[in-house]
């Protein structure tokens, strides 16, 4: 791809901004797409009423993780019980079944799914959303022309199963299939599968001081068969230097402050709910205007995390590290640009 077809992947999202569908009885808005990732991943933000109970399914195609953003649920994955709030991080991986409760909300949580595709299928049995809210609760009592469609739906549903390897344990009933959740569970699950399932409390992770920032890991390329990188970044207001990645997009997902990013001949502000992305190979940088800013940091394919354990030290406190009694000295950044070189990124000042 040439420098100007690589320069027209950059986007940015602000908060309500993407493809929002009516989803069940949820808003789903469609942030990033196989196409925009390079096949790495989705983003899906998904907003769900309070008592909102999704289907037991398990997916053959892709990992499933969820960063919630507000409310509380309870997740269960496997055997495994995992209750969830604003900062939770949960990773549920392929072959394992899995739903969840929304205890108190309504909850609004990320969806990242890995590799893409899953995306078609929330298309395809959803409709555009008519506003940026919850749909209105269906109404009225069915009649035999009700029956009929349903049963054409659950005909057509199985396809699409099918065709995107997500698996409703049980049979699908009604209207909203994908809201109806069956005690059954199948019992073909890989128990390294199984495994592989881990939930991340707020703060929890393994927390870095690094460069100024607080930087907290909450998947790397060992937990998503190196698709992506998942780190939380907590940032003092300031501007950080050009760089270039050579080897993996960045995208971020901002959770708190309002910032400025510079991505090729590209200026976006963004706010909390607004995601960026910024491919490789093209130069980039982002200034806190106001914070301090905590977002997310999605890089794909996986590795960055080990350049981050090579300029970093473990956090003494999971807070901002202290500031330093000056800049850099001249040494000090020839060694970072030499670091950053072996792992293929580039200080561009």
């Amino acid at each position: 791809m040439n420098e100007r077809g690589v320069a027209g992947r950059v986007f940015g999202l602000k908060d309500g901004e993407g493809n929002a569908r009516w989803w069940g009885g949820g808003l789903a808005t469609i942030k990033a797409t196989g196409k925009e990732s390079g096949d790495h991943y989705s983003v899906i933000e998904v907003l769900e009423p309070q008592g909102a109970r999704a289907p037991l399914h398990v997916h053959r195609k892709e990992d499933e993780a969820f960063y919630v953003l507000e409310g509380e649920m309870t997740f269960h994955i496997g055997e495994q019980t995992i209750q969830a709030r604003a900062g939770s991080f949960v990773f549920g991986p392929k072959d394992v079944p899995h739903t969840y409760t929304v205890d108190s909300g309504p909850a609004k949580l990320l969806f990242l799914l890995s590799p893409p595709g899953f995306e078609g299928f929330i298309e395809a049995i959803s409709q555009p959303a008519k506003a940026l809210t919850l749909p209105p609760p269906e109404s009225g009592s069915p009649s035999d022309e009700d029956d009929t469609i349903e049963e054409a739906e659950s005909e057509s549903f199985a396809v699409l199963e099918a065709r995107y390897g997500c698996e409703i344990v049980g049979t699908p009933q009604g209207h909203q299939p994908s809201r109806e959740r069956s005690e059954e569970e199948p019992t073909n699950v890989d128990n390294s599968a199984r495994s592989k399932t881990y939930g991340l409390e707020e703060g929890e992770g393994e927390a870095r001081w690094w460069l100024g920032e607080l930087a907290t890991v909450k998947a790397t390329g060992k937990e998503t068969d190196g698709r992506y990188t998942l780190v939380e970044v907590l940032e003092p207001e300031g501007e950080q230097p050009f760089h270039v990645h050579h080897r993996e997009d960045e995208g971020f997902w901002v959770l708190e402050g309002e910032l400025t990013f510079e991505v090729g001949d590209e200026t976006i502000k963004a706010s909390p709910g607004s995601f960026l992305f910024g491919p490789k190979d093209v130069p980039h940088r982002y200034t806190v205007d106001s914070g301090p800013a905590k977002l997310l940091f999605i890089l794909s394919p996986a590795g960055f995390e080990e350049f981050i354990y090579a300029t970093s030290e473990p956090a003494k406190e999971r807070t901002l590290p202290p500031a330093p009694e000056g800049p850099p000295s001249e040494a000090e950044m020839e060694q970072l640009g030499a670091v950053a070189r072996e792992y293929g990124a580039e200080l561009l000042i």
